[in-house]
């Protein structure tokens, strides 16, 4: 039995330093969204390679494969949690009176 192995800890970017008259760049959002895809089909594509392994050949373990599903369930459950924090955020600043 292969031991567990600890989580590798999400890597954090300083935050922005606000400026006078600048606006943030669409690139930096387009970029952040393109890491947060790969962090959600990586796990998924794991899982699917997994699974496939599992029922094709016999090969790896079925621990194994628990581990690579659950990862992914997880990785996609916070992504829908993100997105409804930002869908919840956007309806709120629609709301406010300018």
């Amino acid at each position: 039995m292969k031991p567990i192995a600890a989580p590798t800890p999400v890597p954090r970017e300083a935050p922005a330093r606000a400026t006078t008259g600048a606006r943030p760049s669409a690139d930096a959002f387009d970029e952040a969204l393109a890491r947060a895809g790969v962090a959600l089909v990586d796990p998924q594509a794991g899982a699917s390679r997994a699974v496939a392994a599992f029922a094709e050949n016999g090969t790896g373990n079925l621990h194994d494969t628990m581990l690579a599903l659950e990862k992914a369930d997880i990785s996609l459950k916070f992504l829908v949690s993100v997105r409804n924090r930002l869908l919840e955020t956007y309806r709120e600043v629609m709301r406010m009176g300018m």
